[in-house]
């Protein structure tokens, strides 16, 4: 039994390639995913000013508008001057911090999903020599959850050292690389 996802399929694209492309932390679907997951933290901080004001189609609209933001206090002062919110304080700060790391659980989830159900599977193995947008590597991990590889590249050697990881790539940004020519 596969695990359930807020992030229904196909995604909402006019065209459905086949595979439809893969989600990303810009598609709608991930971005809503990713504020419902910070909601219920958001109308604990609102407190009474929610139950006053219950629209909560608003505050998920404000929300979308700082997903985006890396900081906290940012986010919280575009909250306050693009959307009329008060009284941000430390508490919402916080809250506001994690929303970054929550847009990626969310685009996680949904490549997740997305792999299932189109059937995404490695093409390539451990080992492997490919080529990839940040060079000629070696596949060191195959992730099949995110239907991506960590690949040892020769820059990613000479900056950490060989064996410490890789860049992580997608299946469809890589492909295996051509033999030389003796």
């Amino acid at each position: 039994m596969t695990e359930q996802s807020d992030v229904p399929l196909p995604l909402a694209y006019p065209e459905q390639p086949n595979p439809p492309a893969r989600p990303t932390d810009r598609d709608a679907n991930v971005r809503l995913a990713a504020v419902n997951l910070a909601l219920p933290e958001i109308i604990e901080w609102l407190g009474k000013d929610f139950d006053h004001n219950p629209d909560r189609d608003a505050v998920i609209c404000d929300l979308l508008v700082v997903l985006g933001e890396h900081d906290g206090y940012r986010a919280a002062r575009r909250l306050e001057s693009e959307c009329g919110w008060v009284g941000a304080d430390e508490n919402l700060v916080d809250i506001l911090a994690g929303l970054s790391s929550t847009l990626m659980a969310a685009e996680h989830a949904a490549v997740k999903v997305w792999a299932e159900a189109n059937g995404i599977r490695p093409r390539l193995s451990i080992g492997d020599t490919i080529e990839t947008p940040h060079g000629i590597g070696t596949i060191v991990r195959i992730d099949e959850d995110q239907a991506s590889y960590v690949v040892e590249t020769e820059e990613h050697q000479r900056k950490y050292g060989p064996g410490r990881g890789g860049v992580i790539v997608a299946y469809e940004k890589c492909a295996a690389a051509k033999a030389e020519a003796a």
